[in-house]
């Protein structure tokens, strides 16, 4: 399954997202376009970054980081893990350029573990008939923690980015398939769970073990 993956891959080109590991065993084309954006290999400015705001409401101290797949499937740490205390919130900046990203709350085991089955928020610059912005999805694939739901919230920040849907996945809820990825099923493009917030740069809360549904 892997092999004939990585052919598709090669076939549509680097800027379709794997996702292989916790099962989610489907090429993620981020709704209408990562696989049509070229990315730009030379960021613009330095601070072409764009902020993910994470706010830790479980009940113990986790590690946060930023995590990228490549496309021959190598598991990059993008950042140093950031310790968020129960309650606390942190600031972690991503490349907007950058695809094939996922906030961990378990960046302190390195990369080799992120393979592990767990609750992820995933992010990647997408490009569509002239938009550009950025896709984003909750995975919560089979063998993960499911008492750790996760919520993205879009923020206004001038860009218009309250226009752009949350998402949130959790034991309350139901993990509606409308809100993440939960099983390799989900593997037709436009899934409900992919949603691309074409505004430009966007910042986003990111809450892990979000209280409300």
């Amino acid at each position: 399954k892997t092999i004939a993956l990585a052919a598709v891959l090669a076939t549509v080109g680097v800027n379709a997202i794997p996702h292989v590991g916790h099962n989610h065993q489907h090429l993620h084309r981020r709704h209408h376009g990562l696989q049509h954006a070229a990315r730009d290999t030379t960021l613009e400015a330095r601070d072409d970054t764009y902020t993910l705001h994470v706010h830790n409401q479980c009940s113990e101290t986790k590690y946060f980081g930023l995590f990228e797949i490549t496309s021959d499937f190598q598991m990059n740490s993008k950042c140093e893990p950031t310790e968020i205390a129960s309650g606390d919130n942190a600031q972690i900046s991503a490349n907007y350029k950058d695809i094939g990203l996922r906030l961990s709350a378990t960046a302190n085991q390195g990369a080799a573990a992120q393979w592990a089955p767990q609750s992820l928020a995933e992010f990647g610059y997408s490009g569509w008939s002239g938009v550009e912005g950025i896709a984003y999805d909750v995975s919560m694939m089979t063998g993960c923690d499911k008492k750790i739901g996760v919520k993205i919230e879009p923020l206004d920040n001038g860009n218009g980015s309250g226009e752009c849907d949350v998402k949130v996945c959790t034991e309350q809820n139901g993990f509606p398939l409308s809100q993440c990825w939960t099983n390799p099923d989900q593997t037709s493009d436009g899934s409900p769970a992919d949603t691309v917030c074409y505004k430009g740069k966007t910042d986003f809360k990111v809450t892990f073990c979000p209280s409300d549904s």
